[in-house]
């Protein structure tokens, strides 16, 4: 419809969700500068598609206390800026509901208890938006368990029919590359200057990277970007750089390295290399399951034959890891193997 085409019709400066979806995969992740237009984007799209009489969405977020101020209560805020850009339409959130021009388009749903809504029938639904669902692991919030798990029973739960296309568009700023949803289906951001990635079979992952140059500028030339440029959070909010990721100890083991051990975290094993040479230890995903030392960092990796961490923290070997590590001389073969180790010596030192 022509009343939204000038939220989309200008890319320099906002995200278009019309683009992305013409590009028919199934989970799209969208990560963008801070002010990018992803939720504003993903909204108008999606009421859009709702007046075209293409179908119903879901706006979802982690924790029902997200959506306090979105959708609930006298003045949610959800549809505000919406409401300003497109005067012609009326927009309203009441609770869990949602709605355009007095017809109901859609819900605001909490990841966290979805699970008591199995049985309950979201009739024409043709699009998920999961806004925030990258987040700093160490704040007020953390993912849920087996949140990866969690998400696609929600999922079947939205879509009964299985033969039925529902794109799900998952919204976020670049907090960290090394997230449940990147982790469970191996995804990277797009490389060598390019905005788009795919992945998995008949492409159906898709990893999109929103920088819009001329939103850009107009943060450049702005008294706050002006205190704050060179800093790491600079980079972050304008030039989309992973606020918690840097490049820092990335590398790719030598040929001199020798097998050390094996740790297995997140359901999956980490080799730990070690160049004896310059005694630094390398972190790859490269693993030989026939060397003894397999160690499980958490209970619930825990395998038959497999030393728990906590006890095998006290051996020197392991006490040589956490000295090198303590000391600086780790090396990670990929930034996911990077912040995954960093949890385990942290969750080694809450062994103590």
């Amino acid at each position: 419809m022509k009343d939204f085409d000038k939220l989309f019709n200008n890319e320099d400066m906002y995200w278009n969700p019309r683009r992305t979806r013409s590009y028919n995969s199934l989970y799209n992740f969208i990560i963008g500068m801070r002010g990018s237009g992803k939720t504003l984007g993903g909204l108008a799209e999606c009421c859009e598609r709702f007046l075209d009489k293409k179908g119903k969405f879901i706006y979802l977020r982690r924790y029902s206390t997200e959506l306090d101020e979105l959708t609930h209560g006298i003045r949610p805020s959800l549809f505000k800026k919406l409401s300003m850009l497109v005067p012609q339409h009326k927009f309203e959130c009441k609770n869990d509901l949602m709605y355009i021009d007095d017809m109901h388009v859609g819900w605001a749903v909490p990841l966290s208890t979805s699970n008591i809504k199995k049985s309950f029938d979201f009739e024409d639904v043709s699009t998920i938006l999961f806004d925030e669902f990258i987040i700093d692991n160490k704040g007020v919030y953390h993912y849920l368990k087996n949140e990866v798990n969690l998400f696609n029973t929600f999922y079947q739960t939205v879509v009964r029919d299985i033969d039925k296309f529902v794109p799900v568009f998952f919204l976020s700023n670049a907090v960290s590359i090394s997230n449940p949803y990147f982790d469970f289906y191996h995804l990277d951001k797009p490389i060598n200057g390019s905005k788009i990635r795919r992945f998995g079979k008949n492409k159906l992952l898709l990893v999109e990277n929103v920088i819009p140059p001329a939103n850009v500028d107009r943060v450049k030339r702005s008294a706050w970007y002006t205190i704050n440029e060179g800093t790491e959070y600079a980079d972050y909010a304008v030039d989309n750089n992973w606020l918690l990721d840097n490049q820092d100890f990335i590398a790719k083991k030598t040929s001199k390295c020798i097998y050390d051990m094996t740790l297995r975290y997140k359901g999956r094993p980490m080799g730990i290399w070690l160049d004896p040479d310059d005694w630094i230890y390398y972190v790859s995903n490269d693993v030989d399951m026939q060397y003894p030392r397999i160690y499980s960092v958490t209970t619930d990796d825990h395998k038959p034959n497999i030393l728990m961490f906590k006890a095998a923290r006290k051996l020197p070997f392991m006490v040589e890891l956490e000295d090198a590590y303590n000391y600086g001389a780790m090396r990670y073969e990929t930034m996911q193997l990077k912040n995954d180790f960093r949890e385990i010596m942290r969750l080694g030192r809450m062994y103590r």
